[in-house]
């Protein structure tokens, strides 16, 4: 199985039309007798969850279009992590209406030189697209345009896309943004496409003028611009000469909120702020931990004792085994484990001739062998 394997988009099957559905008086809760219930899966760790729209808002010139880029080339390059968090490896896609496509190849350019990845590791895996200068609105009059449908027919045609990333909400919504119920239906909608197509979608939007301090008035317009969705990232600029610039989780349905990264501008590119620990080291750390994941998963299999991806399996449970014997925290394991098993690389699969099932290593990734 490789990386073109979709999984159900964080625990569930949903269709566009609502008639398609059982009606609400069969929809018995008995049907998840006996089933493990699905974990959320994150395109990046504790950021962004996959299936659902994250907004990334900031004043103009503080980042969030560089950001945009940084995260689609770390899931597209299956060799580093997005700011130190962890991403889930396959394809990433880009809708640009604010910079021409000069600006994003220089911007490329020197994202590769920072994650040590060139374009023969990104090619066929990182889709970037300007539209600078021309009308683009995947939302107007109440309702979704044209280019909404024709683009989320291109994306489908992208096997293993797991994040689009989408700048900016002023240039690619036409409706009311101070309209509660459009805005809503704006957010329902790309929160659908982002669920069709089992990938995270990271929307870029300017912070609002009258920001009181709430999560409710990080952007402008309606407050239904965080409502409606499931994650929301502040990025603010330092106010002093010294300080850092932090990106804040400001909002989050599936992860602890208030979560800071302190980050600072080198080589005209956002990076952890002081990082003690190198993006040479720290590539090498995510490496000797994939290799000790897929390690693991393979002795367990072997023996026929698999390891399971579910918490409420303690003895069996993958992450707390290698955390508790190895260098590595729990939760830094949990975010590798599942980003391994949504881009197909570890599977879920039934022994044979036992009751029990587990995870089975599926595919190696790329980097791992022996000809890379």
């Amino acid at each position: 199985m490789d990386e073109g394997r979709r999984a159900p988009p964080n625990g569930h099957d949903q269709d566009e039309d609502w008639r398609t559905l059982p009606p609400i008086d069969l929809a018995d809760v008995v049907r998840w007798r006996g089933q493990e219930p699905a974990e959320i899966v994150f395109t990046v760790e504790g950021l962004v969850p996959q299936g659902m729209v994250t907004l990334l808002t900031s004043i103009g010139g503080a980042g969030k279009t560089l950001l945009q880029q940084m995260a689609g080339t770390a899931v597209a390059s299956g060799t580093a992590n997005f700011l130190g968090r962890a991403c889930v490896v396959g394809r990433a896609a880009g809708v640009y209406a604010e910079d021409p496509d000069s600006v994003l190849h220089l911007r490329q350019s020197r994202i590769n030189s920072q994650l040590g990845v060139g374009y023969d590791r990104l090619g066929g895996r990182l889709f970037l697209q300007s539209y600078f200068g021309l009308s683009v609105q995947l939302w107007r009059n109440r309702r979704p345009t044209p280019f909404m449908a024709a683009l989320e027919q291109q994306l489908a045609r992208i096997e293993a896309l797991r994040l689009l990333t989408l700048d900016n909400a002023a240039l690619l919504y036409a409706g009311d943004e101070n309209s509660r119920p459009e805005v809503t239906e704006f957010l329902a909608t790309l929160n659908g496409l982002a669920d069709r197509l089992t990938i995270g979608i990271l929307l870029s939007a300017h912070a609002s003028k009258s920001n009181d301090g709430t999560a409710l008035r990080v952007t402008s317009g309606s407050t239904a611009w965080v409502n409606a969705c499931r994650s929301v990232l502040e990025l603010k600029p330092p106010t002093k000469d010294g300080e850092p610039t932090l990106l804040t989780l400001v909002k989050a349905n599936h992860a602890a909120t208030g979560n800071t990264i302190p980050l600072e501008w080198r080589d005209r590119l956002l990076v952890p702020f002081t990082s003690s620990m190198s993006t040479f080291e720290a590539r090498a750390r995510r490496d000797r931990l994939d290799n000790l994941i897929f390690q693991r998963v393979a002795e367990g299999w072997d023996r026929g004792h698999p390891f399971s991806s579910a918490y409420q399996a303690p003895d069996r449970y993958l992450p707390t085994i290698i955390a508790g014997r190895s260098e590595f925290k729990r939760d830094e394991v949990e975010n590798a484990m599942r980003g391994w098993i949504a881009s197909g690389h570890l599977i879920l699969d039934d022994v044979p001739g036992k009751r029990r099932g587990g995870l089975r290593v599926a595919a190696l990734p790329f980097r791992t062998r022996p000809e890379e």
